[in-house]
């Protein structure tokens, strides 16, 4: 995780874009790195790549579905620092979970003839996608970031 991160903080869930921010306890669930905390990553995955099924659907018949990602022409204010850094922390989240799903994905590879590390090394090859994205987002943040600063000199 990135040294901005400290235990305490509070990571934003993805839907705090949409209204007000949500803090995601990072206590409570499955344990990171098990089977379990990886079935829950991969619906929460598969969650995302809907809503973007669907704003793709609608820009190509010009409606407005509920579920689609928000529209990107909301005007433009200024962005609070922490958000680029948090942004960043997610980034690194997907990478490391990427990581340790092929540690795992390699731990067992004589498992169901290798059934299981297959689809595990599919589930971090999606991890860097949603890693990719993010960072396309901390990308734009950092530039109205920059906007907001003014020009340097």
């Amino acid at each position: 995780m990135s040294e901005a991160f400290g235990a305490n903080t509070p990571l934003i869930a993805t839907e705090g874009f949409y209204g007000l921010p949500v803090e995601i306890e990072t206590e409570r669930g499955p344990k990171r790195g098990t089977i379990e905390w990886l079935l829950k990553d991969e619906e929460r995955h598969h969650g995302r790549l809907r809503r973007i099924e669907a704003s793709l659907r609608d820009a190509l018949n010009w409606t407005h579905s509920p579920s689609a990602l928000p529209i990107a022409s909301v005007p433009q204010q200024p962005v609070a620092r922490d958000l680029v850094a948090i942004t960043r922390g997610l980034v690194g989240e997907e990478r490391s979970g990427a990581k340790m799903m092929r540690d795992l994905a390699q731990r067992e590879k004589g498992i169901y003839t290798g059934l299981h590390s297959l689809l595990l090394e599919m589930m971090a090859m999606d991890s860097e996608k949603h890693a990719r994205l993010l960072q396309f987002v901390q990308q734009r943040l950092e530039s109205r970031g920059r906007a907001a600063d003014g020009p340097s000199d």
